[in-house]
């Protein structure tokens, strides 16, 4: 997080100009130490006049959650403005759901559909979409996205012989999704089969609804600690 930024957004909240610039000023004026596995250094560093300023509110600070709470928020606020995202409904059809994606912490899953075309053209599209306006929202607060962690599934259905199948990768293996950083270069998103789990937030989810993987999980998790 930059500490500029998050002045801004903290007073955007409600914070006084007088707490801003002086949370800023203790910030700027602390003492780090250097630590690494063989150990925490005695000797330390901090900002000096004239020097490129440091990123980053130091982790342990008790405001830093609060921080990361706002900053957060107002990133999945202007995603969903900007982003057409899918809706989710119950089985009874009475619970609508409207998302761009789920976040937790620094993992995020975005969700894209094909409102106008119904094909999984559009869908990937929007897909790109969504992946690149989230990329350039956590640059401009001095986040990064690590795109060789991240991977994209698409869900799509073709009819025949009055059912609807499931459209395999080879239907649109000419489809791929491509993320630009902050200097312009683009990094390929890895594709993950539609009936692979995505554990990224904790649970194995398939978009099939596939719930296998997540079983096999728990069972060997409960496996593992009744032996203990």
């Amino acid at each position: 997080m930059l500490p500029s930024f998050n002045s801004i957004i903290s007073m955007k909240y409600g914070m006084t100009r007088t707490a801003a610039r002086c949370r800023a000023a203790t910030v700027a004026a602390f003492k780090r130490n250097i630590r690494t596995a063989a150990g925490t250094s005695k000797g330390t560093y901090q900002y000096e006049s004239g020097d490129v300023k440091l990123g980053g509110e130091i982790q342990g600070k008790p405001d830093n959650m609060q921080l990361w709470a706002m900053e957060s928020s107002l990133l999945l606020k202007l995603h969903e403005e900007h982003c057409r995202g899918v809706e989710l409904k119950d089985p009874e059809g009475t619970t609508l759901s409207r998302r761009t994606g789920d976040a937790y912490v620094d993992d995020k899953d975005t969700y894209a559909s094909a409102p106008d075309t119904n094909t999984i053209q559009e869908g990937v599209e929007n897909m790109q979409h969504h992946a690149q306006f989230w990329a350039i929202l956590i640059t401009l607060v001095g986040q990064a996205f690590a795109f060789h962690k991240c991977f994209w599934q698409g869900l799509s259905w073709m009819p025949l012989a009055g059912y609807y199948m499931i459209q395999t990768r080879d239907k649109f293996r000419d489809l791929d999704i491509w993320i630009e950083d902050h200097r312009g270069k683009a990094s390929k998103i890895a594709y993950r089969h539609h009936d692979k789990p995505n554990d990224g937030l904790g649970l194995r989810l398939c978009p099939t609804a596939n719930q296998i993987p997540e079983f096999e999980n728990r069972l060997e998790q409960a496996t593992r600690l009744s032996s203990k």
